[in-house]
Protein backbone atom coordinates (compact mmCIF):
# COMPACT_ATOMS: atom_id res chain seq x y z
CA UNK A 1 0.00 0.00 0.00
CA UNK A 2 1.45 3.49 -1.45
CA UNK A 3 -1.51 5.66 0.62
CA UNK A 4 -2.30 4.81 4.04
CA UNK A 5 -6.19 5.71 5.18
CA UNK A 6 -5.18 8.63 6.53
CA UNK A 7 -3.01 9.86 3.14
CA UNK A 8 -6.74 8.43 1.07
CA UNK A 9 -8.36 11.19 3.23
CA UNK A 10 -6.13 14.12 2.41
CA UNK A 11 -6.17 13.39 -1.06
CA UNK A 12 -10.03 12.85 -1.19
CA UNK A 13 -10.26 16.31 0.38
CA UNK A 14 -7.47 17.99 -1.77
CA UNK A 15 -9.60 16.59 -4.56
CA UNK A 16 -12.94 17.73 -3.94
CA UNK A 17 -11.33 21.32 -2.87
CA UNK A 18 -10.32 21.64 -6.38
CA UNK A 19 -13.75 20.21 -7.66
CA UNK A 20 -15.45 22.94 -5.87
CA UNK A 21 -13.61 25.65 -7.48
CA UNK A 22 -14.29 24.24 -10.92
CA UNK A 23 -18.06 23.74 -10.13
CA UNK A 24 -18.40 27.30 -8.46
CA UNK A 25 -20.38 29.70 -11.48
CA UNK A 26 -18.65 31.37 -13.49
CA UNK A 27 -19.21 35.32 -13.48
CA UNK A 28 -21.48 36.43 -15.82
CA UNK A 29 -19.80 39.19 -18.59
CA UNK A 30 -22.39 40.47 -20.63
CA UNK A 31 -22.90 44.05 -22.59
CA UNK A 32 -26.31 45.02 -23.76
CA UNK A 33 -28.17 48.22 -25.31
CA UNK A 34 -31.14 49.30 -26.16
CA UNK A 35 -32.54 45.81 -25.95
CA UNK A 36 -36.32 45.28 -24.84
CA UNK A 37 -35.82 43.07 -21.03
CA UNK A 38 -36.95 39.52 -22.44
CA UNK A 39 -34.19 39.65 -25.42
CA UNK A 40 -31.78 40.58 -22.64
CA UNK A 41 -33.11 37.71 -20.44
CA UNK A 42 -32.63 35.13 -23.46
CA UNK A 43 -29.22 36.29 -24.02
CA UNK A 44 -28.47 35.92 -20.07
CA UNK A 45 -30.05 32.27 -20.05
CA UNK A 46 -28.15 31.46 -23.15
CA UNK A 47 -24.15 32.53 -21.44
CA UNK A 48 -25.54 30.57 -18.40
CA UNK A 49 -27.36 27.85 -19.26
CA UNK A 50 -27.31 25.93 -15.62
CA UNK A 51 -29.85 28.67 -14.53
CA UNK A 52 -33.24 28.37 -15.12
CA UNK A 53 -35.00 32.32 -16.05
CA UNK A 54 -38.32 32.72 -15.86
CA UNK A 55 -40.67 35.40 -17.39
CA UNK A 56 -43.32 36.52 -19.14
CA UNK A 57 -42.48 37.68 -22.63
CA UNK A 58 -45.52 39.71 -22.72
CA UNK A 59 -45.16 41.55 -18.98
CA UNK A 60 -41.60 42.97 -19.68
CA UNK A 61 -41.43 43.43 -23.61
CA UNK A 62 -42.31 47.70 -22.97
CA UNK A 63 -38.94 47.85 -20.20
CA UNK A 64 -36.01 48.41 -22.87
CA UNK A 65 -32.77 48.18 -20.51
CA UNK A 66 -28.67 48.76 -21.35
CA UNK A 67 -26.20 47.37 -19.11
CA UNK A 68 -22.55 46.72 -18.96
CA UNK A 69 -22.19 43.74 -16.76
CA UNK A 70 -18.49 42.04 -15.68
CA UNK A 71 -18.05 39.75 -12.75
CA UNK A 72 -21.66 38.83 -11.95
CA UNK A 73 -23.57 36.18 -10.61
CA UNK A 74 -26.90 35.81 -12.59
CA UNK A 75 -29.51 37.41 -10.29
CA UNK A 76 -26.32 39.98 -9.59
CA UNK A 77 -27.15 40.41 -13.40
CA UNK A 78 -30.79 39.97 -13.87
CA UNK A 79 -30.92 42.83 -10.92
CA UNK A 80 -28.34 44.88 -12.82
CA UNK A 81 -30.48 44.85 -16.10
CA UNK A 82 -33.54 45.82 -14.23
CA UNK A 83 -32.68 49.21 -12.13
CA UNK A 84 -35.75 50.45 -11.06
CA UNK A 85 -38.34 49.14 -13.28
CA UNK A 86 -41.20 48.04 -11.37
CA UNK A 87 -39.91 44.19 -12.21
CA UNK A 88 -39.43 41.74 -9.15
CA UNK A 89 -36.40 39.16 -8.63
CA UNK A 90 -36.87 36.38 -6.95
CA UNK A 91 -34.56 33.16 -6.34
CA UNK A 92 -36.10 29.65 -6.45
CA UNK A 93 -35.18 26.53 -5.53
CA UNK A 94 -31.73 25.58 -6.89
CA UNK A 95 -30.51 27.56 -9.75
CA UNK A 96 -34.22 29.27 -10.97
CA UNK A 97 -34.99 33.10 -10.84
CA UNK A 98 -38.39 34.52 -11.49
CA UNK A 99 -38.77 37.85 -12.94
CA UNK A 100 -42.15 39.50 -13.25
CA UNK A 101 -43.63 42.77 -13.54
CA UNK A 102 -45.77 44.62 -10.40
CA UNK A 103 -46.49 47.30 -12.46
CA UNK A 104 -48.40 46.45 -15.19
CA UNK A 105 -51.44 47.81 -13.77
CA UNK A 106 -50.04 51.45 -13.72
CA UNK A 107 -51.40 53.74 -15.65
CA UNK A 108 -49.33 54.69 -18.72
CA UNK A 109 -49.22 57.46 -20.57
CA UNK A 110 -48.13 58.23 -24.24
CA UNK A 111 -48.90 61.23 -26.46
CA UNK A 112 -47.02 64.41 -27.34
CA UNK A 113 -46.82 67.76 -24.90
CA UNK A 114 -48.86 70.60 -26.42
CA UNK A 115 -47.62 73.90 -24.80
CA UNK A 116 -46.48 77.05 -26.39
CA UNK A 117 -43.83 75.70 -28.09
CA UNK A 118 -46.54 73.56 -30.16
CA UNK A 119 -48.14 76.62 -31.48
CA UNK A 120 -44.66 77.46 -32.96
CA UNK A 121 -45.00 74.47 -35.24
CA UNK A 122 -42.32 72.61 -32.65
CA UNK A 123 -43.38 68.55 -30.90
CA UNK A 124 -41.73 67.43 -27.78
CA UNK A 125 -43.13 63.69 -27.40
CA UNK A 126 -44.52 62.64 -24.26
CA UNK A 127 -42.49 60.75 -21.96
CA UNK A 128 -43.92 57.58 -20.56
CA UNK A 129 -43.60 56.12 -17.39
Amino acid sequence: MLIGSRGRKLLVIVLLNLLGGVLQAQPIHLSIRGEPLPVALRELARVSPDYNISFIYNDLEDFIVSAEISDATVPQAIRQLVGHYPVRVTEGKGKTVYVESYGKGLPRYRGEVVSSAASRGERRPAQSR
